[in-house]
């Protein structure tokens, strides 16, 4: 049983207790408040749906007489009971306890009332008032909840020797990574050299998790040469602000432990601008000249870091390749197909990217991977490049120039018209690619090739992260990426390619992408 402690000087004290747990909390997710009358239950409960909800103003009244209230505001659906005057364990079953637990959270007050039907897994948080009239709660994990309170002490311990305790958490939504953030932010304050500090920063929790191992004991992420910690991020965004480009800034980390963090570089996301219609010739602008300005430099093979270490970077080869287009194969093909992909079609496959990857030449640069919308911040107050704020960059890897440019061009998450990815590619060749040695055609062909070659590999892994990973709504990125391959496969370049693509999957593959969404899994 993991277990920690925490002095409460007054009831806002308590409040804020309860909002720094509402971040934890996943569906299914049993939160037990103990304590005698008048100990601060409801005050507790009532500062973490507040959190959840982000309204402060929420009504959260006491479920004494109800014996439960249910909020669904915001991220996660929530049961509150109180079972004090419940007489009966077997009672529950008609106050929807499985419901509740099925559908989001439950926060239970006096939860010793359900005897035998206590869960095993469950957050107990204690609260008592000491004999000097002090609150006190001691929190305590049973079950899986063991492990997640040992890193929340963690994660608070860290928050706290940084300097910001005290301050709000906001869980945001999260990626297709095993990461995940918050928002933190300072209570207002008044005058004082306190005012110099940043009012707001985002933390980055990476803890190390076990993966599924794929061939030689090696995992998907091992494979394909992704990053495992926070490590990278801190070499990589060290190298991107020594050339001027706005990656934010690290202050304060525990490479050990995971944990960074990190400078808020605003709300102005990319995906946000081009949903409300905005003309985003200015941010693209920005975002070509930073690649311009990164593909520029020569390759780092290394990346400091402090304390005189080095991180090496690998480099984006035919092996990290395969990898990649297996996920069609292994993932895609069986759901579209109804069966598993032959092996001679698998080695077909292999082989045709086999090919094409030989033929790419030249312009080996630092690549960032997932250069698009959901990485990218408008910070206009800032000059030329630097006004592309770049939020995610751990993966970076050594590879061709046209990789990121694709990124950029053919947004995986949101629609770039042919006018708009015309607009990038062109304005960044009016930058390059002559000063990287590489003439215009040839760059185009391999804008076409890693254009597919992401494609190929986001519609593999769009369908795993759905099945595997129970995140069904990458399924709505699919027709629109198998449309980006349309627009790749139409390079003559790519005809092996738009042969066998057309001969398994016919010629309509978005239609049929667009129904795998529309399953329930």
């Amino acid at each position: 049983m993991s277990f920690f402690a925490r002095h409460l000087a007054d009831e806002a004290a308590t409040a804020r207790l309860g909002a720094e747990i509402a971040p934890w909390l996943r569906p299914g997710d049993f939160v037990a408040l103990e304590g005698d009358l008048g100990a601060g239950k409801t005050t507790l409960a009532r500062g973490l749906l507040c959190a959840l909800a982000r309204d402060d103003t929420l009504e959260v009244p006491s479920p004494t007489f109800t014996l439960v209230q249910s909020y669904g505001e915001g991220r996660l659906p929530v049961a509150h009971f109180d079972l004090y005057r419940l007489e009966q364990a077997r009672d529950m079953e008609e106050l929807g306890l499985d419901d509740a637990l099925a559908e989001g959270a439950a926060l239970v007050e006096w939860p010793l009332r359900l005897g035998d039907a206590l869960p095993a897994s469950r957050l107990e948080v204690r609260l008592a008032i000491t004999p000097e009239g002090r609150r006190r709660a001691e929190l305590s994990g049973h079950g899986t909840w063991q492990e997640r309170l040992a890193r929340q002490a963690d994660i608070s311990r860290f928050i706290a020797g940084a300097g910001w305790q005290g301050a709000s958490r906001t869980m945001l939504d999260g990626d297709a990574s095993t990461r995940s953030y918050e928002w933190l932010k300072r209570p207002r304050i008044g005058t004082g050299q306190r005012e110099k500090s940043p009012p707001s920063a985002f933390l980055m929790n990476w803890p190390q998790i076990e993966e599924p191992t794929l061939r030689d004991g090696r995992t998907y992420r091992q494979l394909a040469c992704l990053a495992s910690s926070v490590t990278s991020f801190v070499a990589v965004g060290s190298h991107l602000r020594s050339l001027g480009l706005s990656a934010p800034e690290i202050y304060a980390a525990d490479e050990t432990k995971g944990l960074l963090l990190l400078e808020d570089l605003g709300d102005r996301g990319y995906g946000e601008m081009i949903g409300s219609g905005m003309d985003m010739t200015g941010p693209y602008e920005a975002a070509t000249a930073a690649l311009a300005r990164l593909h520029g430099q020569p390759a780092p093979r290394a990346l400091p870091l402090p304390g005189g270490r080095r991180h090496e970077v690998p480099t984006y080869g035919l092996d990290i390749c395969l990898i990649e287009i297996d996920l069609l194969t292994t993932w895609a093909w069986p759901v579209i197909k109804g069966s598993a992909c032959p092996a001679g079609e698998v080695a077909v496959f292999r082989g045709i990217w086999t090919d094409l990857f030989a033929t790419l030449g030249g312009a080996q640069t630092l690549m960032l991977r997932d250069f698009h919308s959901p990485n990218l911040i408008w910070l206009p107050e800032r000059e030329g490049a630097a006004r592309a704020g770049i939020i995610d960059h751990q993966d970076a890897a050594i590879a061709h120039a046209a990789y990121d440019v694709v990124s950029l061009g053919q947004d995986a998450r949101v629609d770039i018209s042919d006018t708009n990815e015309a607009m990038i590619l062109e304005t960044y060749l009016a930058r390059m690619p002559g000063a990287i040695g590489i003439d215009e055609l040839e760059f185009r062909r391999a804008y076409a090739v890693f254009g597919a070659q992401r494609a190929v590999r986001l519609i593999g892994l769009f369908v795993r992260l759905a099945h595997q990973d129970d995140k069904p709504q990458y399924l709505a990125h699919l027709p629109r990426v198998a449309e980006y391959l349309n627009r790749n496969l139409r390079h003559p370049a790519l005809g092996a390619l738009r042969s066998w693509t057309e001969r398994h999957f016919g010629s309509d593959l978005v239609s049929r992408l667009a129904k795998i969404g529309t399953k329930p899994w």
